[in-house]
């Protein structure tokens, strides 16, 4: 008798035209852009998690184009949290302990490095308001879900990596108007100085 161990998220019935418009917003080469990395370290100092990930859900992949705590890679979307995040472009997605949710309990990542339990990702929205992945937040030990202020936090470094997207130009693709993709703005690098972190970023990007 075979056994679900766990459950991979539910395509889009629009996943045609999300998939357009990812191609299109930039997204996909997000992590070419030098002031990522700080978005992501600033993430983790917010939430106080020691992972964080910038997650495409590019078709039946996923792909990890910036971390903390981890290395970067390219997964599969069936095993993927953030698949289930982008379902919800409008909302926070929460998984408070992922060995006592159904969906969760089972996948690779739980059972196997890095051991998720704590889960947490505001949606990459698009300008369409579709979701082309998620900023997410991890950690090994369960805890409750984002306080607001953490949450507002979260959707804000979620924007701002939309915005970045937009403003750096991938071949054969002409950026809109974003941010500069050098130095985010001014909230993203005052958190990451606030943090500490001004000093051991300063040599990978432009803050």
């Amino acid at each position: 008798m075979a056994f679900t161990v766990y459950v991979p998220a539910d395509i889009p019935a629009d996943e045609a035209l999300r998939m357009q418009r990812l191609r299109e917003s930039g997204l996909l080469h997000v992590g070419d852009v030098p002031a990522i990395q700080n978005i992501v370290w600033a993430a983790a100092f917010c939430t106080g998690q020691p992972m964080v990930a910038i997650s495409i859900i590019d078709g039946n992949l996923q792909r990890l184009v910036a971390t903390v705590g981890f290395e970067a890679a390219v997964t599969s979307r069936a095993t993927s949290f953030c698949a289930h995040a982008i379902n919800t472009p409008d909302a926070i997605f929460c998984v408070p302990d992922a060995l006592e949710d159904a969906r969760f309990a089972g996948n690779p990542a739980v059972l196997e490095d890095p051991r998720i339990r704590f889960y947490a990702a505001a949606p990459l929205v698009m300008s369409d308001g579709r979701a082309g992945g998620a900023l997410c937040v991890l950690g090994a030990s369960p805890r409750p879900c984002l306080s607001a202020g953490e949450e507002a936090e979260l959707r804000h470094l979620a924007q701002q990596v939309v915005k970045l997207a937009g403003a750096h130009e991938p071949p054969g693709l002409k950026g809109g108007p974003g941010v500069d993709r050098k130095r985010g703005d001014g909230r993203v690098a005052d958190l990451v100085r606030t943090a500490g972190l001004e000093p051991a970023l300063s040599s990978r990007s432009g803050f």
